[in-house]
């Protein structure tokens, strides 16, 4: 769409952007609001130094989040893999779980405080409790399976 402008989201794709506000609505939608978890995207990409993942979870009254989620492209996962050391670092030591969408491949990677370094192919979060993959897609469709088996079929949400 030309002349279309987005704010906030840095130079985000509309792909990633709407990536990013479906796990913000369907979280909410699906879990209520026992934990906090916002939008915190990123200015300046090419910062190694700080971190501001595309969605933070924190504990109700937390400062720091326990899980983030960075939403990528294959293209980009280099850059995002410098900064995991930084989230595991003693500054951001509530995090628990780092999660790295990318989205061309719809592949989830887990990445854990006890071995930052490695991670396994996964999108469920052990510390949420919750299939992130789940929520990624509009209510309306459900997410595909990450197994090759077909998920439970979801119920049409309508928002009023």
């Amino acid at each position: 769409m030309e002349g279309v402008t987005t704010l906030g989201m840095a130079n985000a794709t509309f792909k990633h952007q709407n990536i990013i506000a479906n796990i913000l609505i369907n979280y909410f939608i699906k879990y209520g609001n026992d934990i906090e978890v916002l939008p915190t995207p990123s200015v300046d990409k090419k910062d190694l130094k700080t971190v501001s993942p595309d969605i933070a979870f924190f504990e109700v009254g937390e400062q720091y989040p326990s899980v983030v989620i960075e939403i990528e492209h294959k293209k980009e996962i280099s850059r995002t893999e410098k900064k995991l050391p930084i989230y595991f670092s003693a500054e951001y030591q509530d995090i628990k779980e780092i999660f790295l969408y990318l989205y061309d491949k719809q592949e989830w990677r887990v990445y854990h405080s006890s071995s930052p370094n490695d991670y396994t192919l996964n999108s469920f979060s052990n510390y949420l409790e919750i299939d992130l993959n789940e929520l990624i897609f509009t209510p309306m469709r459900p997410a595909p399976s990450l197994s090759g088996t077909p998920t439970h079929p979801q119920k049409p949400i309508v928002l009023l």
